[in-house]
């Protein structure tokens, strides 16, 4: 970590420039080949020096007069050797890059007012609203070709075009509806039939485009190329290729050749060698390291032969009902992965992939696999099988040019991973740095991954550029020269040492990319002006992420800005956990914040030079390695609405801890009873470091099934335990060896934050019978009970089938039942006198969903707060749908499908508080089931209860 540390202390302050351009409307999304096209964009911020910053060649462009901060008019050229296609435009200026907007490059004549009649070919620009149907006249001859393509949803609009062609009688010529072939939007290609006037009508589907209707429509003699043949290309290779779903005699170049530049695992475009003319997206292929293939005839006959994994091959459905079959040397026990990319490349295939043996049965399909429409497999080679069949067909017999696909077919256990970058442009104060944060998603790779910034504008240096071994991400430092000074855009490529795994990091789609991985690999950096906002983290080296606790995060910031604001937050090289919670009794996946690295507080500050101690919240689940932090702060508006700039501290590495420990004083074996008596007991000392100050628990764990730990709460102002260890008196004599000595921050349960453990042995020797009391009933059977639930939205019910012990158990639908909170309750202490109590028994079940949770009302509360100990959440739960209402003690990480007895140490896991109300949540699925419901002095207390049963 000492060369991150040394660039980073250099660095007083990382900065970036406030308000960069914001492009919110461009007069026209497309520009020309080798002419001059004036183009206005809208926005906010797009002053001073606005430059088009884009990823072709760009001859000139030239400023005109009248630009204001909101609108900006640019006559640009792009150079006459540029490639047609559809890019991302950004606009840069002193203050930054903006994020990107889509834009047609092509030869054709951009119009924004057409003439009438049309002249041919040309490219139109307008807006269709609601219930608003566009026409457009030409004069056309018999036998011309014509093609009508339409650019919205490609161009990121919300329009879903609908083309029609009219004759001179009104007659419809031709048509097209949105095709998924072209994300959403449609092109129709005809011969005219005779001479005269032609129209052409434009309209939405459903004629309510989904916000801005905008579009590009291109008439003429036009050619397009949507489908290479092959689809992919080795990497290092550079080939002639043909088009399988394009005009007739397209011929692309795919090279790959440029290994400096691209990943093994890539996209690249096509280069189109006749520019004149050509509409819409170049073709995109797939760069790998496997072998090439292109499908022969033999594929509908006896089968192609392919080489041994790692293999692919392009082929084409071209007959209706064509099944192609291809053969691949396998070895026993192999596991591979076979896969087919057709929709998600643009093809019309919906494709179903088999494996079978040779002219034999069946041993695998696939239709869809998750989240895609294309088939994936992963397959097990079985052990009397040398050689396997795969097969690709269409699910409805369809074929044509269009129905291309690609066939994958590798190795399972193959190292791989992708690369998400979490924004999708940085900005760069001069002199100063800023932070790129890169995800790693990793399969069957553990190494450290090298990331590579091409493209950088001069005078930016990176530092931090590795994901660590075992890392899910990195936070990489880009630092800029006091005079450096433009904006680029930058691939970011991620590499292993040795090469072998190498990919193109991408960033989340936006409008018009869902079927365009390489317009999302255009990350921009841009060199802005000073900040009016310092941050400074006064750091110290033995800072360490206590665990379940808070990191104090001392910071001095230095604003020249007035009547500002600003706010505080964290970034880290966590990636968000993720839990399933219901809704609408559907299970969705969400983020789950709580178990983040994250500050405490997230309130508006005023702007003004200061020294703020932030908190940093450290999960207690968080895995146990180094993670790299730095703390941003936004300046905002008074109203708290528009950000104005943002800074960033030097990153820092942070190791995790455990914030205390325990030593035994006392002998690590003892004797305990089962019973009354005098019994054995382990006395120590626990150290608290690193800012813990609170309440402690010493417990054992790894005891025998069906023994409850004894547990010991040590104040936060003492140091010392004893833990007298005892058994009820059921318990045989017996020798416990296994068991281990822990110290645990309360409440005990599967996720608290433990100490390293400690290993004891215990002789159980028999003791006297203790006087037990009877429990105290909560609930077994009583209807009295169940009369008091009045509160909450679901409903309650005695059910006599549901039943751990009794007559009845508890049924509660989601939400939940409980009481109003009553004005006396039940004292909950830890020596309990005469109607006092410490222990809670309980059964409950859960059918369905994600969650079950017990809520304690306490002092006339409910959740944390109030009574109790500090941090006390009075919730306890079951299933895999994380806290309940934000806080609550985990019990098991799965559901009980069937009864399970629950017994808690009430004082133990909240502290001493007045129990007056319980809340039975379902919380979601079908019904929750709560049975046997006892308050105890001692545990003893429960051996008085008839035990009940599982179901």
């Amino acid at each position: 970590m000492k060369w991150l540390t040394s660039i980073l202390l250099s660095l007083f302050a990382l900065q970036v420039a406030s308000a960069a351009p914001r492009v919110t409307q461009l007069s026209m999304h497309g520009l020309q080949i080798g002419q001059p096209t004036t183009i206005v964009i809208s926005g906010a911020d797009l002053l001073d020096a606005p430059t088009i910053l884009l990823p072709v060649k760009i001859a000139s462009q030239t400023i005109k007069p009248g630009a204001t901060a909101a609108r900006v008019e640019i006559e640009i050229t792009i150079d006459a050797e540029a490639q047609p296609g559809i890019y991302p435009l950004r606009l840069a200026s002193s203050k930054g890059v903006s994020a990107p907007v889509l834009v047609g490059v092509d030869t054709l004549p951009q119009l924004v007012t057409p003439p009438t009649p049309l002249v041919l070919p040309l490219a139109l620009h307008g807006s269709v609203g609601a219930n608003v149907v566009q026409k457009f006249e030409f004069v056309g001859k018999k036998n011309d070709k014509l093609v009508v393509d339409c650019e919205a949803q490609r161009i990121g609009s919300g329009l879903k075009p609908v083309i029609r062609l009219y004759g001179n009688r009104g007659a419809q010529v031709a048509w097209s509806p949105p095709r998924r072939q072209l994300s959403g939007d449609a092109r129709l290609e005809t011969v005219l039939p005779e001479d005269g006037n032609y129209t052409i009508e434009l309209h939405d589907q459903l004629l309510r485009p989904a916000g801005s209707g905008y579009y590009r429509l291109k008439i003429g003699d036009l050619s397009y190329a949507d489908l290479t043949l092959p689809l992919g290309v080795k990497w290092g290779e550079a080939i002639d290729a043909k088009v399988s779903s394009g005009s007739a005699g397209t011929v692309v170049r795919l090279d790959a050749a440029a290994t400096t530049e691209v990943a093994q695992s890539d996209e690249i475009l096509a280069t189109i060698a006749s520019k004149q003319g050509f509409t819409g997206h170049r073709p995109l292929a797939t760069v790998s390291n496997f072998i090439e293939a292109t499908e022969t005839a033999e594929t509908t006959e006896k089968g192609q032969p392919l080489a041994t994994v790692p293999v692919a091959v392009t082929g084409t459905l071209a007959t209706a009902g064509e099944a192609d079959k291809y053969l691949i040397d396998v070895v026993a026990g192999q596991k591979l992965r076979l896969q087919v990319f057709a929709q998600r490349v643009g093809s019309s295939i919906d494709a179903v992939l088999s494996v079978r043996k040779p002219g034999g049965a069946q041993l695998a399909t696939s239709d869809d696999a998750s989240g895609s429409a294309d088939p994936l497999l992963d397959f097990n080679v079985p052990g009397d099988t040398p050689q396997l069949e795969v097969v690709v067909t269409d699910m409805q017999r369809r074929a044509g040019a269009d129905h291309t696909y690609r066939l994958a077919i590798s190795d399972l256990a193959r190292p791989d991973f992708d690369l998400l970058l979490t924004r999708s442009e940085v900005n760069i104060a001069a002199g100063s740095a800023q932070l790129v944060r890169v995800d790693a998603t990793r399969r069957n790779y553990n190494g450290p991954i090298e990331l590579k910034f091409l493209g950088l504008p001069a005078g930016i240096t990176v530092s931090g550029n590795l994901v660590a071994e075992g890392s899910s991400s990195a936070i990489v430092v880009l630092a800029a020269a006091a005079d450096a000074k433009g904006a680029a855009g930058v691939r970011v490529l991620g590499t292993s040492p040795d090469g072998t795994v190498s990919r193109v990091a991408s960033f989340v789609p936006y409008a018009g990319t869902a079927m365009r991985g390489d317009l999302r690999t255009q990350f921009a950096v841009a060199i802005a002006e000073k900040s009016p906002l310092e941050i400074v983290w006064q750091a110290n080296d033995a800072d360490r992420l206590p665990l379940g606790n808070k990191l104090a995060i001392p910071l001095k910031l230095t604003s020249s800005a007035m009547g500002a604001k600003y706010r505080l937050k964290a970034i880290t090289t966590q990636q968000m956990p993720k839990k399933t919670v219901k809704v609408n009794n559907a299970d969705q996946v969400v983020d789950d914040v709580e178990r983040t690295l994250r500050l405490e507080s997230a309130e508006l500050m005023d702007a003004v030079t200061s020294d703020v101690v932030a908190q940093l919240l450290v999960p207690a689940d968080l895995p146990k390695q180094p993670w790299d932090i730095a703390i941003e702060a936004e300046l905002v508006s008074a109203d708290g609405k528009t950000v104005l700039a943002s800074v960033v501290t030097p990153v820092r590495r942070i190791e995790t801890v455990v914030p205390f420990s325990a030593t035994l004083s006392s002998p690590p074996m003892i004797q305990a009873k089962a019973g009354d008596g005098e019994t054995g007991k382990f006395t120590g000392a626990i150290v608290r470091q690193f800012g813990f100050t609170g309440d402690l628990a010493v417990t054992l764990e790894n005891l025998p099934k069906g023994l409850t730990a004894p547990v010991a709460i040590i104040p936060a102002d003492k140091n010392e335990f004893e833990l007298e260890v005892r058994f009820p008196f059921a318990v045989k004599p017996q020798k416990i060896a296994g068991a281990t000595l822990v110290v645990i921050q309360p409440p005990v349960s599967a996720t608290s934050v433990r100490s390293a453990s400690i290993p004891v042995e215990i002789e159980v020797i028999e003791g006297t019978k203790p006087v037990a009391e009877q429990p105290q009933v909560i609930f077994e059977d009583e209807p009295e009970f169940v009369a008091t639930l009045t509160q909450g939205a679901g409903k309650v019910e005695l059910d006599e089938r549901q039943k751990y012990s009794g007559k009845a158990g508890l049924k509660i639908t989601p939400d939940q039942k409980h009481q109003v909170p009553a004005a006396e309750g039940i004292k909950i202490r830890e020596n309990p006198g005469p109607g006092e109590f410490r222990y809670l028994r309980f059964a409950w079940r859960k059918q369905g969903g994600n969650s079950i949770c017990l809520q304690l009302n306490h002092d006339g509360t409910w959740g944390p707060g109030g009574t109790g100990r500090e941090g006390a959440k009075f919730r306890y739960h079951a299933g895999p749908g994380g806290e309940c209402y934000g806080a609550s003690v985990v019990i098991d990480e799965k559901l009980p499908g069937k009864f399970a007895v629950v017994t808690r140490d009430l004082f133990a896991d909240f502290g001493e508080f007045t129990l007056t109300g319980i809340a039975f949540s379902a919380v979601d699925g079908q019904a929750a089931f709560f049975d046997h419901l006892y308050l105890g002095r001692s545990i003893d207390d429960f051996t008085l209860l008839k035990p009940g049963k599982a179901e």
